[in-house]
């Protein structure tokens, strides 16, 4: 049931990153990233990240890119947060978060490569 309301959540995401102009959109969970793992992303189009915590959950969300042509920018959609990176200009970016839980716990991820081609 989960898996289901994940891939309609990012169904929903791709259909509105669609409709916001941006072109192709690939879709990754937090999970199947690892540090300093490269990824590609072509100019204008949109890379969607899938955050293990719930938006009810977090108490303060900080992104970050090492390139201000490389933007990410967090998310809230039906209960999930996501994280999502664009690509204005050829370059490359090392992206992070930090998500900060009610609880006091801490999470995120940290030195994400975002080749933009």
């Amino acid at each position: 049931m989960r898996s289901l309301i994940a891939a309609v959540l990012v169904g929903l995401l791709l259909v509105t990153a669609a409709a916001n102009g941006l072109g192709k959109t690939t879709k990754y969970k937090k999970s199947d990233l690892t540090p300093n793992k490269e990824l590609e992303l072509g100019t204008g189009d949109a890379i969607v990240i899938l955050e293990d915590a719930k938006p009810s959950d977090i108490k303060e969300i900080v992104a970050q890119s090492s390139n201000p042509d490389v933007k990410v920018r967090t998310l809230d959609s039906d209960g999930k947060t996501v994280l999502l990176i664009t690509g204005d200009k050829k370059g490359q970016a090392k992206i992070g978060w930090k998500v900060t839980l009610n609880d006091g716990s801490a999470g995120g991820f940290i030195d994400l490569v975002v080749n933009v081609k």
